[in-house]
């Protein structure tokens, strides 16, 4: 048999459940399945309403009851119960009348009222987590001190217009002054970021600062060059920092566009002010020389900044021409002086160098009579003070010149041109006890690199050569021979135009 107050299985005839310990065959009050039946919906409704905290149900409103309302016995087949460990019997009780109670009206349920009271317990617990994650660490942190960046950002420019320098800076000493007593890190990295330092020195090893790499050296005033300035973004998570206007920078780094100003201006000079310049020797090996003792101070100071293309071989007319390097000297002369040259180049050209002569009209009556003054001295020694007493001179005189000239004179050479002075000797020969003759001979004086300087003609007096001829020739009854003298005019020429030469050319201005 089975109890039908709790179901379990009894012996058959008992009396009392030995589990629930009520009286089988005493009259029915309460049913106990409605006692355990409201146990259990109350405690499904509990566990349901913590499920549904957040979605509480809706209540549905409860109608009272006007009157009692008794609920017909009725008895159904006991179901199998999940194994409840047996508990000790209970003494048997006697059994009393107990008359049976109509059902109470329902009370007013109170599911509701507790979903609510979860639901705002919910509520405030978010609350409270949102205030200490939150809130909280802004409280305690501080409000954010604002701080814009640029206001010290500081460049330097220096120098001269079209060579001048850019130099980036920062005022870290002014920032720290404006907001280092405010500066703290924030409680979440507090214990880490005291080892690295102070704040105000955390925040100065943040900032970097440079210009752009191309464009700030041989800057001009009114240039632009750009500043760069990259403020590391992760401060204002490690401390109460926030950067103003940080949008506008670009992964912490910020351009910005600097116009150069206030370069200083160069005094101008001539850097060939004053230059002394010599030439000396023979054009065309002329030797050109020159000194900056005179010149403007950069230059006095710093004359291997010159250079000249020629200074040996000169001839009158060439140009002779002086460079300065500017791309060493421009910057050099700015830094060190202030001054810029006016010009780079000087061009110089040769005058005044005694000149070779190459053609017997360059000269003048006056020289040409000075030569024969000359030539006629050294004739006579030479020719006429030999005389004996059966040749006598009756005249002599200079009829013109031959004159030879290189095609390729050097400075060295000492035969650049050749001026023959050709002289005609009229003779008498004669011995006693037979008859006299006359004839006539020629000789030749030579002077070698024969030059005019400055119109004026320049020979070495002293440097002159009697030209030698063997020779020897009849006049009536006479022989006359010698080693200076030539028989006649064609042997002058033959022996000093050489036709066909290419070494030489030739000028023939014998008059006869």
């Amino acid at each position: 048999m089975f109890c039908k107050y709790c179901g379990a299985q009894l012996p058959d005839g008992s009396k009392f459940c030995q589990y629930c310990g009520m009286q089988l065959d005493a009259p029915e009050a309460v049913k106990p399945e409605e006692t355990v039946q409201a146990v259990e919906t109350e405690a499904a409704a509990a566990a349901a309403a913590v499920e549904r905290a957040v979605e509480p149900e809706p209540v549905a409103a409860e109608v009272p009851v006007s009157e009692p309302v008794y609920q017909q016995q009725t008895y159904t087949q006991p179901v199998q119960q999940q194994y409840v460990p047996p508990v000790p019997p209970v003494p048997p009780i006697e059994p009393q009348a107990q008359p049976v109670q109509p059902d109470q009206p329902k009370k007013k349920s109170k599911k509701g009222l507790i979903i609510g009271l979860i639901a705002a317990g919910v509520v405030l617990i978010a609350l409270i987590l949102l205030f200490v994650l939150v809130f909280l660490p802004m409280i305690l942190d501080g409000k954010k001190v604002e701080i814009d960046f640029t206001k010290y950002v500081k460049t330097t420019f220096d120098g001269y217009d079209t060579i001048g320098n850019a130099e980036a800076d920062y005022d870290y000493d002014a920032l720290i002054a404006d907001y280092g007593e405010q500066l703290k890190y924030t409680r979440k990295y507090k214990s880490e970021l005291e080892k690295e330092g102070t704040p105000s020195e955390f925040l100065v090893d943040n900032i970097i600062y440079y210009l752009d790499y191309f464009g700030y050296n041989d800057l001009s005033n009114g240039d632009t060059v750009d500043y760069v300035l990259f403020v590391n973004p992760g401060i204002e998570e490690l401390m109460n920092v926030k950067i103003v206007n940080a949008e506008t920078y670009s992964d912490g780094e910020l351009k910005i566009p600097m116009t150069v100003e206030g370069l200083k201006e160069a005094e101008l000079f001539d850097p060939f002010e004053n230059i002394e310049i010599t030439v000396t020797g023979n054009s065309p090996f002329g030797i050109i020389e020159y000194s900056f003792e005179n010149s403007p101070e950069p230059i006095r100071d710093n004359e291997y900044y010159v250079s000249v293309d020629k200074t040996y071989d000169l001839a009158n007319g060439d140009v002779v021409t002086f460079t300065l390097d500017e791309d060493y000297a421009n910057e050099y002369f700015l830094s060190e002086y202030g001054m810029l040259p006016s010009k780079t180049t000087y061009e110089y050209t040769v005058e005044g160098l005694p000149e070779l002569i190459t053609d017997a009209s360059q000269i003048s009556a006056a020289d040409m009579d000075y030569l024969k003054t000359v030539t006629d001295d050294i004739y006579y020694n030479e020719y006429i003070s030999y005389d004996d007493a059966s040749i006598k001179t009756n005249s002599y005189s200079m009829i013109g010149t031959i004159l030879r000239v290189s095609t390729s004179p050097s400075e060295y050479s000492w035969d650049n041109n050749t001026l023959y002075c050709i002289y005609e000797q009229n003779c008498t020969v004669s011995a006693e006890g037979a008859p006299s003759a006359d004839f006539t001979v020629y000789a030749a004086i030579s002077f070698d690199n024969v030059y005019l300087d400055d119109g004026v003609l320049v020979f070495d007096e002293d440097d002159w050569t009697e030209e030698y001829n063997q020779y020897s020739m009849d006049v009536g009854n006479w022989t006359i021979s010698g080693n200076y003298g030539f028989p006649s005019l064609d042997d002058i020429r033959a022996k000093f135009i050489i036709p066909g030469d290419t070494l030489y050319t030739y000028q023939d201005n014998i008059t006869k």
